[in-house]
């Protein structure tokens, strides 16, 4: 690989793990829940269009030693991003596939007796790599939380960082302040002044 291409992607790295910054993926959620764009995934496997943002949850899923009462699922161009959260314990995951994939996903229970309504959890059945963890959990629980991030290397991160920012970009542009705010530029241009 030459020097050129591993400084663009540390750059992208870098980018990415800005735009990655926890609080923001916690935003991702809360405003991608406000507009009530999480949906539960049945057991047929579904393919997903590159090009859309697809957003999933999960409930009751094991990570480790520990089970999270939450899981979100962001799927968008090559890019995942699985958001686990259970009270104190917060995991964010990014996940990348081979540009010449679907993403494919299948709903699953993990306890049958309690199935109501839809799937407890989702299954990703598409090839990937794990290429970003950030983590804020008590893996022994004693009350003291571990917190840190890691990021593999790799050639994937300027189309990880255009991908993610695609997904703020098309959760901002639900909002009231975006709709409103290209309806008073649409006015002011029409404007006779």
């Amino acid at each position: 690989m030459k020097i050129i291409d591993k400084l663009s992607n540390t750059r992208y790295l870098n980018k990415t793990d800005k735009i990655m910054y926890y609080e923001r993926v916690f935003k991702l959620q809360e405003e991608c829940s406000k507009f009530d764009m999480f949906q539960s995934l049945g057991r047929e496997c579904e393919e997903f269009n590159d090009n859309e943002l697809h957003c999933y949850y999960g409930e009751d899923e094991t990570v480790g030693s520990i089970r999270f009462k939450h899981t979100f699922y962001f799927f968008h161009g090559n890019t995942c991003i699985i958001y686990y959260k259970s009270r104190h314990d917060r995991i964010v995951k990014v996940l990348v596939k081979s540009p010449e994939d679907e993403w494919r996903a299948t709903g699953y229970v993990e306890n049958e007796t309690t199935y109501n309504q839809g799937c407890s959890g989702i299954i990703i059945n598409t090839t990937n790599v794990e290429v970003y963890y950030w983590w804020d959990v008590d893996w022994m629980q004693c009350g003291d939380n571990d917190s840190g991030t890691h990021a593999k290397p790799g050639s994937w991160w300027k189309t990880v960082y255009n991908d993610i920012s695609g997904i703020y970009e098309l959760v901002a542009k639900k909002s009231v302040d975006y709709v409103f705010d290209n309806i008073y530029s649409t006015y002011e241009k029409n404007q006779k002044i």
